[in-house]
């Protein structure tokens, strides 16, 4: 399943984006497109009082709605579920076909990333840069623009390949890396670094993530990284992969490189 994400920026902030968000997903309920349960997501139940969000749950819902949605968790309508998660309480097996991240920012996304049972997923953030390495990671469908190809996470082709191996040999049903995985995460990088291979941190996080890492885990991969890329001299390598994988992994971008 092809997760569509949307980021729905609100200058100002004065709820015309999560009202539009609210709109699209109520639309897509009564069309019964396969949107049947939303989660509204919020980073405390606190921004669910005397706020912008408030208000406009109670123009989207009415009052009486409102008022249950905001006390109860879930509000249920002829048309589907709603219901309200922050980041405290929304899970990675959290289940609903939409999302809606009302004050956005990265660590509300990265949880959002680790869930993969979402059919849409709707970011709206009060400043656009609050999110900006999840932008960038998915380019998003924004609302009024086209959504142009996505580039490149990874300028390093030969370290690109040995991600895929890295993500071939993870187990990555794991929020976070067993035993073995450290250990061929620790490898990989030793060799990338004992052949003078090297890549932006941030870069390897996003492809990481945008290749079903969860984030955690992801983070680790990162650690790993720097601790290989800051060695002053070429490591030994232990060989727990293949002797010859380093040229694998050369021969395997010259050959992407010609097919492009």
């Amino acid at each position: 399943m092809e997760t569509k994400r949307v980021l729905i920026p609100d200058d100002g902030f004065e709820g015309v984006a999560i009202g539009s968000s609210l709109q699209l997903i109520l639309g897509r309920m009564t069309e019964g497109k396969g949107i049947k349960d939303c989660i509204i997501m919020v980073p405390s139940k606190g921004h669910l009082q005397n706020t912008v969000l408030s208000k406009v749950l109670r123009m989207a819902f009415r009052d009486k709605g409102a008022q249950a949605l905001i006390k109860a968790g879930q509000l249920c309508l002829q048309e589907g579920k709603f219901q309200i998660e922050t980041v405290r309480t929304i899970k990675s097996y959290s289940r609903a076909d939409a999302i809606i991240v009302v004050y956005a920012d990265q660590e509300m996304m990265d949880k959002v990333d680790s869930n993969k049972n979402f059919q849409i997923v709707i970011a709206i953030p009060c400043l656009e840069e609050s999110i900006a390495d999840w932008k960038r990671t998915w380019s998003p469908l924004m609302v009024g623009e086209k959504q142009g190809s996505q580039a490149s996470l990874i300028s390093n082709p030969v370290l690109e390949e040995a991600l895929e191996t890295l993500t071939f040999l993870a187990n990555l049903s794991n929020s976070v890396l067993t035993s073995t995985d450290k250990d061929a995460t620790i490898e990989v990088f030793r060799i990338l670094r004992a052949n003078n291979q090297s890549e932006e941190l941030k870069n390897i996080r996003a492809w990481c993530i945008k290749n079903g890492w969860n984030s955690k885990a992801a983070d680790e991969v990162v650690k790993h990284a720097a601790k290989a890329f800051g060695l002053k001299s070429k490591p030994q390598n232990k060989r727990l992969l293949a002797p010859d994988i380093y040229q694998q992994w050369v021969d395997a971008s010259r050959k992407s490189k010609k097919e492009m």
